[in-house]
């Protein structure tokens, strides 16, 4: 592909944290959050972000 087609994007992975019609599922855990930065990054993705880290839990 040449050098002026090549374009990025930005990758957001963000916590779950479910409070009203989502209550008997579990927020997202920190886990699987870093384990899909780190997969996005392998695959060469360049900006690559985790939102409301604050909600993250370790559940399981």
């Amino acid at each position: 592909m040449p050098k002026s087609m090549v374009f990025s994007f930005a990758f957001m992975t963000y916590g779950f944290a479910p409070n009203f019609f989502f209550d008997n599922l579990p927020t997202t855990s920190k886990a699987h959050a870093e384990r899909s930065f780190k997969l996005a990054r392998e695959k060469g993705l360049k900006y690559v972000n985790i939102g409301n880290r604050f909600l993250l839990s370790h559940y399981y």
